[in-house]
């Protein structure tokens, strides 16, 4: 059954308002689903070039550390190397010294410091000498672990070559260190230690001022 309105109209003005029906449906299609949609699509095509700019940035940035992890550990090898064909110039007395500044950082009580020289060579006096430590030291396992950490980190280079660590009653750990190391006297070659274990801090002492 056809509406009045329409059943009065021609057959022009019945095209002319079909025309106008879907004219107001392209626009209302337009208006609430195909420009909200454009303008999101646009705003996420934005978000998502941004984040690959992010990305290529964090990208060139990992390779960039990479690199200089490197060259930084390149440089550590020359160092060691160099370390090794020219011996730091360092009088034996101030190892110890040596010692104390990392220990006093680290907060650990350097108690004893024991030096055994290398005896070979039949006495006579030499500019390179290699040495033994006999390290006693106490703390908390923290201090203790700081204390290695900067041991290793010193010049001239010492190796670790023992570590012994007790428990006391009152929760203080006692730590016997052996270290080896070396000295270069220059121009003016070491005598040879008469003694087998000389002092370099005596037992109970503090600081080697």
């Amino acid at each position: 059954m056809k509406s009045p309105l329409v059943a009065g109209l021609s057959e022009r003005e019945k095209v002319l308002l079909t025309l106008a029906g879907l004219g107001l449906l392209t626009a209302l299609f337009l208006l609430f689903w195909y420009l909200p949609a454009k303008s999101y699509l646009a705003q996420r095509g934005r978000v998502l070039r941004a984040r690959e700019e992010e990305l290529r940035a964090v990208q060139s940035l990992a390779r960039s550390t990479s690199a200089l992890q490197a060259r930084l550990a390149r440089a550590r090898r020359e160092k060691l190397l160099l370390d090794s064909r020219f011996p730091y110039r360092l009088e034996p007395a101030r190892l110890v010294e040596q010692l104390w500044g990392s220990a006093l950082d680290a907060g650990v009580a350097l108690n004893e410091v024991t030096a055994v020289a290398d005896q070979e060579g039949g006495g006579k006096p030499r500019a390179f000498s290699a040495y033994t430590l006999d390290v006693g030291c106490a703390g908390s396992y923290p201090e203790l672990v700081a204390f290695v950490k900067k041991i290793k980190g010193l010049t001239p280079l010492f190796m670790i070559d023992g570590l012994e660590i007790k428990k006391q009653p009152d929760g203080v750990l006692q730590a016997r260190l052996t270290l080896k190391t070396f000295v270069d006297a220059g121009e003016n070659p070491l005598p040879a230690l008469e003694e087998e274990a000389v002092p370099l801090l005596a037992p109970g002492r503090q600081s080697p001022f």
